[in-house]
């Protein structure tokens, strides 16, 4: 019989999407010093595709980006894991605009942040949607 150690379990997987690089940078350091893993998307249809090869624990979904914006990249996600009958995957609004939280709640985001995301509220959010506290 084989037992998993602590360092073993693997550290929760966040998807960070945001079209500024930027902030994909800082939202990315963060989650490395908060001791998970991550990737980054550029816009919604990369996010989307990102969500299709791999399970992410939790998604940081900027609102306003070309192509694809976050609210519907989430409506997509949302339809697709409907569709599948799959578990959802807990999707975090950023944005800059205070108009942007009710968009982002309506397309199927569980909570809305503003931007620029701080360590604190980063914290919070791992500690409330994968019971992660940092290392």
């Amino acid at each position: 019989m084989t037992t998993q150690t602590p360092s073993a379990v693997l550290a929760p997987l966040v998807l960070v999407v945001d079209d500024v690089e930027l902030m994909r940078e800082l939202l990315s350091l963060q989650l490395g010093r908060a001791g998970c893993r991550f990737e980054a998307a550029n816009d919604g249809v990369s996010a989307l595709d990102a969500l299709h090869k791999r399970p992410f624990d939790l998604v940081l979904m900027d609102r306003a980006m070309p192509f694809m914006n976050g609210c519907e990249a989430t409506q997509a996600w949302r339809a697709h894991e409907q569709k599948l009958g799959l578990t959802p995957i807990p999707i975090i609004g950023v944005g800059g605009q205070p108009d942007d939280m009710a968009d982002c709640l309506a397309a199927g985001m569980q909570e809305f942040v503003a931007k620029p995301l701080t360590i604190a509220a980063l914290d919070v959010l791992l500690k409330r949607y994968l019971d992660y506290a940092r290392a």
